[in-house]
């Protein structure tokens, strides 16, 4: 896959100006509150994480504990390095983003601590979803990608950079590439849509 290939297969499920606001803002709360999950599951197993944890917390004087391994760790690093490959700009920022939901939501649990913090997260993480599919409903027009390909989740938060970049006329050129890309996959769709139809 490339840029072109992720951006137009997810664009042309969000394609609405409206739809597309909503995903800019709760895409990254459903990022963030995933990462808060992860810190349910920390890598204890692994001392040499654990004391690189507390050596970065040292090193830039982080409270105890922002740093220390989660699952969330290796699945955001994951995550960066895929976009890096689509995009390295793009990936780039992503990452920067994605390790700081990591450390953040380290810190969040810290601070509500870990009775209550998924509480407050899952709260956030529902509501976030029900926008995501109010979005689509009311003013999309059309079901979320990842009901026709799940795959598409991870295809959210790059999309999300992506468009936020497009919008102050990054590669200005390959943007509306892509968005003939889409009109011509959502004329496509409209189409075998009237034929199931009739």
């Amino acid at each position: 896959a490339n840029l072109k290939q992720i951006y137009c297969a997810y664009g042309a499920y969000h394609n609405n100006t409206i739809n597309k606001w909503v995903h800019i803002v709760f895409v990254p709360t459903i990022v963030w509150t995933v990462a808060v999950f992860f810190v349910y599951a920390p890598l204890t197993q692994f001392p040499a994480l654990t004391e690189l944890g507390e050596s970065i917390e040292q090193a830039v004087g982080l409270p105890e504990g922002v740093a220390a391994p989660t699952l969330g760790l290796p699945v955001m690093l994951a995550l960066g390095a895929f976009y890096i490959l689509l995009e390295p700009f793009v990936g780039l920022i992503d990452t920067v983003l994605l390790l700081g939901a990591f450390f953040s939501a380290n810190y969040f649990v810290l601070s509500f601590g870990s009775d209550v913090a998924w509480k407050y997260a899952l709260a956030i993480h529902v509501f976030s979803w029900i926008m995501q599919f109010i979005g689509h409903g009311a003013f999309g027009g059309r079901k979320p990608a990842l009901t026709d390909n799940a795959l598409q989740i991870f295809s959210a938060p790059f999309f999300v950079t992506m468009e936020l970049l497009f919008m102050v006329g990054y590669r200005h050129q390959t943007h509306v590439e892509c968005q003939k890309e889409i009109d011509r996959r959502i004329a496509q769709w409209k189409s075998e849509t009237t034929k199931k139809s009739k």
